[in-house]
C-alpha cells in the first residue's frame, strides 16, 4: 500500500499528551506523510528455526541436515524459505526505494556465442594452454625447486 495513512491515535489524544508534545515542539499530526506498507498475514513467513547450541538459523537453512535449501526440487517446486527469503530481499528494497538495488537484482545476462569457425581454428591451441601448459609449469617450477634444495643442502 502506498500514500498517506490516518494516525491509529486520531481523536485519541488527550489534552496532556497534546500539551507535552508542544513543550517539546512536537505538533500531533492526524495524517502521515506519505509512506509505503507491505502487509503480509501469515507471520510464519520470518520464521527461523532455533537451535539451543548455535541460536537461530538463517532463513532456508535445515536443522538437521545443516544445508541451505535448494533453489528448486526434483519437481521443479521452490522450496517454501528460500522464496520467502527472497520476498523479504524485495519487500525491504522496495521500501527503501532505492530503485537501483531492485534493477541490479533484475538483470539480464546475456550469454554471447562464440565464433564457431574461430573456435574450430584454434581448439587445440586453446587445449594446450588451458591442459598442458599449467602441467608443464608445475613440472618446471618443481625442478628448479628440486635443483634449489640440492645446492642449498649439498654435504
Amino acid at each position: 500500500m502506498e500514500g498517506k495513512f490516518t494516525s491509529l491515535y486520531k481523536n485519541r489524544v488527550s489534552q496532556a499528551q497534546h500539551d507535552s508534545l508542544a513543550a517539546h515542539g512536537v505538533d500531533f499530526s492526524n495524517e502521515s506523510s506519505d509512506n509505503k506498507m507491505i502487509v503480509v498475514s501469515d507471520g510464519d513467513i520470518v520464521l527461523n528455526e532455533a537451535m539451543p547450541e548455535v541460536g537461530y538459523l538463517p532463513m532456508g537453512w535445515n536443522k538437521y541436515t545443516y544445508r541451505e535449501y535448494q533453489q528448486q526440487t526434483e519437481y521443479g517446486k521452490l522450496f517454501i524459505p528460500v522464496a520467502n527469503r527472497e520476498f523479504l530481499l524485495n519487500c525491504i528494497e522496495y521500501l527503501v526505494n532505492n530503485p537501483a538495488i531492485m534493477e541490479t537484482r533484475n538483470k539480464d545476462i546475456v550469454l554471447r556465442l562464440l565464433d564457431s569457425t574461430k573456435v574450430k581454428e584454434q581448439r587445440t591451441t586453446w587445449q594446450f594452454i588451458n591442459i598442458a601448459l599449467p602441467v608443464l609449469l608445475v613440472i618446471l617450477f618443481g625442478f628448479i625447486y628440486q635443483q634449489i634444495r640440492k645446492r642449498k643442502y649439498a654435504v
